[in-house]
């Protein structure tokens, strides 16, 4: 009986002593883990708004890339995009301004900047902070021929160009090797009738 109750008494004592070991371990753990939960939604949030602002700048470069395009047309779209995505806070930066100034195949550029606080779901975010999260779209500028800003369309094709002196020249060979042929041709024929003639 002794035995049996002196077991049970230690293995009492072993819980007692486990359960704060467990706490300490706990409590240990629980920062890291918060930390590496918090900071996944934070920059899990900031890749997502990253990449749809990228998707609205390359939606409103297409646009400036356009002939006649304008800044406020530019502007347009890239707001309907982000509204789409419930994102405000944003400013919108176009280069050229307006952008119908580029000439043929100059780069035309869109830039959408937004802090991370006006789109951070967290409400104090700690890993990005101050910074800004930014989406950039680079696009050459197509002009059509005869366009207000003079600029140059494609160049005529090889089929409108006026014949070269080369050509003239292989041409008239061609014309007087034609000759000769029918005229020996028709002396063969003369020469052929003669013969049935004397026959």
């Amino acid at each position: 009986m002794r035995t049996r109750q002196q077991l049970m008494n230690w293995l009492s004592a072993w819980k007692g002593e486990r359960k704060g070991a467990a706490l300490v371990e706990f409590a240990l753990v629980l920062p890291v883990f918060l930390l590496l939960i918090f900071g996944g939604l934070e920059m899990g949030r900031a890749v997502m708004v990253k990449h749809i602002l990228e998707e609205a700048a390359r939606a409103g470069c297409r646009v400036a890339s356009m002939q006649g395009a304008t800044t406020n047309d530019v502007k347009s779209v890239v707001n309907q995009a982000l509204e789409k995505a419930g994102l405000a806070g944003y400013q919108i930066a176009v280069s050229p301004s307006p952008p119908r100034l580029a000439e043929h195949l100059d780069a035309v550029s869109v830039t959408i900047t937004v802090p991370h606080s006006e789109v951070a779901w967290l409400p104090s975010p700690r890993f990005m902070g101050n910074k800004s999260l930014a989406g950039v779209c680079i696009m050459p500028a197509v002009r059509d021929a005869g366009d207000d800003n003079g600029d140059v369309g494609d160049p005529p094709s090889k089929k409108n160009d006026p014949p070269s002196k080369k050509n003239k020249k292989s041409g008239g060979k061609k014309n007087k090797k034609s000759k000769k042929k029918k005229s020996s041709s028709d002396d063969d024929d003369d020469g052929g009738s003669d013969d049935d003639d004397d026959d």
